[in-house]
């Protein structure tokens, strides 16, 4: 009986050592994987060159008084189309999420995976970008996107009508609030810009699905 009881205990140590091993194999799968998606992003960053001066940031939580003074801006403009690295838009079971959704003013209330939002196909892919185009060229002062419990962006970039990338900011958002605004104001751009890029890490944040609403561009058309 004790030999019987021994062998026993001896299979469960050696099935709690394979437990570990495979538990500790998969985790570090997972820390390789998140490393490499975070090692791309950040080459990324850097490949796209310095960010102009000047840009200062700050942040607006979502609903209230100056949510409203944003919208109602005479300066600022929505965009009109859009495209994205990847949606979640498309698949069964999921109707909205495409980039479209982040064109115009904003419309999303609920932070809870609002289909009137663009979100990228995967939670936690690491790089994602999204791409906006308004209809009317600017001489730009500023950018306001619009977020639904995702603060993740890692670079905003200005498209001027050359077809040139510029850098307006790069850097890790501070604050985490279900639906708020990333507010970026810089000097006016001695270029015109009818685009504007944002490129995401989505691996950053642990909050439900990364989504944008919208993005106001403002600016003027007098230099």
């Amino acid at each position: 009986m004790r030999e019987y009881a021994g062998n026993w205990t001896k299979r469960i140590s050696t099935v709690s050592m394979l437990i570990a091993l495979t538990l500790t194999l998969i985790l570090s799968g997972c820390v390789n994987q998140l490393n490499k998606k975070q090692a791309l992003v950040n080459h990324l960053l850097e490949s796209a060159g310095p960010q102009e001066p000047g840009t200062q940031v700050s942040y607006v939580v979502g609903e209230g008084p100056q949510e409203d003074s944003i919208i109602a801006s005479p300066r600022g403009q929505w965009a009109i189309s859009a495209e994205a690295s990847s949606s979640l838009g498309g698949r069964r079971g999921f109707p909205g999420f495409t980039a479209k959704e982040a064109t115009g003013a904003p419309n999303c209330w609920d932070n809870w995976n609002d289909p009137r939002a663009w979100g990228p196909a995967t939670e936690n892919a690491g790089y994602e970008w999204i791409e906006l185009k308004y209809e009317f060229p600017v001489y730009a002062q500023g950018v306001r996107i619009r977020e639904l419990a995702g603060f993740c962006i890692a670079m905003v970039q200005l498209k001027d009508t050359q077809g040139h990338y510029h850098v307006k900011w790069k850097g890790r958002e501070k604050i985490q609030k279900d639906v708020a605004w990333l507010i970026l104001d810089f000097p006016k751009t001695s270029y015109l810009t009818d685009t504007v890029r944002i490129t995401l890490d989505t691996t950053r944040t642990a909050h439900w699905w990364k989504q944008i609403d919208s993005v106001q561009l403002v600016g003027t058309a007098r230099k």
